[in-house]
């Protein structure tokens, strides 16, 4: 019988305006205050690399293609849940994302 833990994956989706920061807030500081431990991280981002392409995306002088932009994002997804995500969820922990 395997007693280890499982972590969890929890995801904030929704587009620009709707409360999501304002929802993770709330989350984050009830997580803290019942001394529940988790991770916070995003997309695209949350790791060193994911956020290098992040500002590459996100910046317009690079005139990037939109086939550019999604290889870009993909490579910086597998970069978060190679580092991120998948090492935590295995250790048993709570791993919030704004986006995914």
């Amino acid at each position: 019988m395997n007693n280890k833990k499982k972590g969890i994956f929890i995801s904030f989706e929704g587009p620009e305006t709707v409360g999501k920061s304002t929802q993770l807030i709330s989350l984050k500081n009830f997580l803290k205050r019942k001394k529940i431990p988790f991770i916070f991280t995003r997309e695209p981002g949350g790791t060193s690399i994911s956020e290098k392409l992040r500002k590459i995306i996100l910046n317009n002088k690079y005139a990037i293609t939109t086939t550019e932009e999604i290889l870009l994002l993909m490579s910086g997804r597998l970069n978060h849940i190679n580092k991120v995500i998948k090492p935590s969820i295995e250790k048993g922990k709570m791993v919030i994302s704004d986006r995914f």
